[in-house]
């Protein structure tokens, strides 16, 4: 049939493609490599949002603990040692095994130099797995 519309113009032109424009969330990164890409600064430019971390996409979680991750890399970048330092450790208790949160009270933790990525990682209570099960994005843990 030539001149008819392909079906994605047809499916754009419906009233459900409407009610979904502009709106909604989901991560386009597949691997938590890319979303650490996406996380690495490129130049004066930093990005956060859930689909710049490794872990958790397309969750708030994700999207905080981004957010500290970028706040932390512009702090190490302006030469402040402790970027954590106004951080409540209280506010990683669900995701944080004890001694990383005593740990990160006493600024014990150079997030500079490990990187806030690898201590989380390192830091993550081995529990969660089995809690997230199932879940769609179980796989970037």
């Amino acid at each position: 049939h030539v001149g008819a519309p392909s079906a994605a113009a047809a499916a754009a032109d419906s009233p459900r493609a409407e009610a979904f424009a502009g709106g909604g969330a989901f991560s386009v990164t597949s691997t938590p490599e890319q979303a650490r890409a996406l996380g690495r600064p490129h130049g004066v430019l930093h990005l956060a949002g859930e689909h710049t971390s490794p872990f958790n996409q397309g969750t708030v979680d994700a999207a905080f603990m981004s957010g500290l991750h970028t706040a932390g890399a512009v702090a190490c970048t302006l030469g402040y040692h402790q970027p954590t330092s106004h951080i409540d450790a209280s506010l990683f208790e669900h995701v944080l095994r004890s001694e990383c949160l005593d740990a990160l009270s006493d600024h014990r933790v150079d997030l500079c130099t490990l990187g806030f990525w690898r201590w989380y990682e390192r830091c993550r209570r081995p529990e969660l797995d089995a809690e997230l099960d199932g879940q769609d994005w179980a796989p970037f843990l």
